[in-house]
């Protein structure tokens, strides 16, 4: 020996691209996305804990990661199966964006996420292209007498259809472009004050189905 301290193997690491955190948001890269992707594709990625060895690469929370995961749609949480309480919350609202759709279940004390109210509306082809004239009532928060009120003088469009059960007569249909149409076109005679405000932001930046 001459004396030198023999040279340590380094162990090389790839590097990870930086995702900023700030005190409530966190700004995701491309391929911090495609990390998380292949960490919940992987077969074993539960009994390898890849998910949370990613996590802590990345220096961030272990829920953070996931919660991206969910919106990438690649999450793997296995969720309980929906009570028929939960369904009915959701087709009432399926006119509403589906992160509306998880507020209103957690105001009715259920807890699903942002994924599994897609999954949900996907797998159980659940969508609504339109409002009765008492939904509509509903949202505006305004009486039905004043939606039939709009329809009848010929300002707000709507469809006339019979209920099942012809004795029982018939309802008002209304579309979300007619309803945008109306919108603009009678500001005047709307209190947007008083709409729900989420369903309001859905229907004219058009996240609302036609």
């Amino acid at each position: 020996m001459n004396g030198l301290a023999e040279p340590r193997a380094v162990e090389r690491r790839r590097s990870i691209p930086a995702a900023k955190a700030t005190r409530s948001r966190y700004h995701w890269t491309p391929e911090i996305d495609e990390m998380i992707r292949q960490a919940h594709n992987g077969a074993d990625y539960k009994s390898t804990g890849a998910v949370r060895r990613l996590a802590a690469r990345l220096g961030f929370p272990l829920r953070v990661v996931s919660r991206r995961a969910e919106r990438l749609g690649v999450s793997r949480i296995v969720v309980e199966r929906w009570s028929d309480e939960e369904t009915a919350v959701v087709r009432r609202n399926a006119h509403l964006s589906p992160i509306v759709i998880v507020r209103k279940l957690r105001k009715a004390g259920y807890r699903r996420t942002l994924c599994a109210v897609v999954n949900k509306i996907q797998a159980g082809r659940i969508r609504r292209e339109g409002y009765s004239a008492e939904e509509l009532a509903e949202l505006m928060h305004v009486n039905a007498r004043t939606i039939s009120r709009w329809i009848e003088s010929g300002k707000l469009k709507a469809q006339r259809v019979e209920k099942s059960n012809a004795a029982e007569g018939f309802y008002w249909f209304i579309r979300p472009r007619v309803l945008r149409r109306f919108l603009i076109e009678h500001l005047g005679e709307v209190e947007i004050r008083r709409c729900d405000k989420y369903w309001l932001v859905d229907l004219l930046t058009n996240k609302i189905a036609d």
